[in-house]
């Protein structure tokens, strides 16, 4: 997986995947906005041997060019995963850009406008993601439509502005509790119903 990663982008000290993401793997469990367990001031404690889903994960900062240099999340509070998930109507996996802005400063963060305009350009199902409270579910609302227009207009500032809107809009929506389910056995960890 390495060898499909951008050439001289690292981690270093940005331990964002390590806190931002509800993991719910057999090996390891994580609500999201909690830090994992594993992690201590000098990073992960367990990085040699580190479970399967978090060796197989990168961030999109170092998996495609087209999020800037400046965009690595530590840096610019801006966590972007790139997935593909099924269309609710066909089933079909389709690839899609999940924007987490981590911080209030984030929508400031240089070339975020860029890399959202690009990945709308493209036709990627682009989110704009917005955590809440530690270990309540993440708010994301679909960018394609809204963007389309300001998108095609190369309007910097109209994205801005519906970016702004889009997040004010998901923090006024009521949060949902996540709930861990890879251990349903075990009494004293709750399951999610959903």
């Amino acid at each position: 997986m390495e060898g499909n990663l951008v050439a001289g982008r690292r981690c270093g000290p940005c331990t964002a995947c390590c806190v931002v993401p509800t993991i719910d793997q057999p090996d390891i469990q994580k609500l999201p906005g909690y830090p994992c367990h594993n992690l201590s001031a000098r990073g992960c404690e367990v990085y040699e041997s580190r479970p399967v889903v978090c060796r197989r994960f990168h961030c999109g900062w170092r998996m495609v060019k087209w999020i800037g240099d400046a965009l690595r999340p530590d840096m610019s509070g801006v966590m972007v995963m790139l997935n593909l998930e099924a269309a609710p109507l066909s089933g079909i996996a389709e690839r899609t850009a999940l924007f987490t802005l981590l911080n209030r400063a984030a929508l400031n963060a240089q070339g975020l406008a860029e890399a959202i305009a690009a990945s709308v350009a493209v036709n990627v199902n682009t989110y704009l993601v917005v955590p809440t409270s530690p270990g309540f579910a993440p708010k994301r609302a679909r960018l394609n439509e809204v963007l389309t227009d300001p998108v095609r207009r190369k309007d910097k500032t109209a994205l801005l502005h519906v970016l702004k809107r889009v997040r004010s809009e998901l923090l006024s929506e009521p949060m949902q509790a996540v709930v861990l389910q890879s251990h349903p056995e075990d009494p004293e960890r709750p399951v999610r119903s959903d």
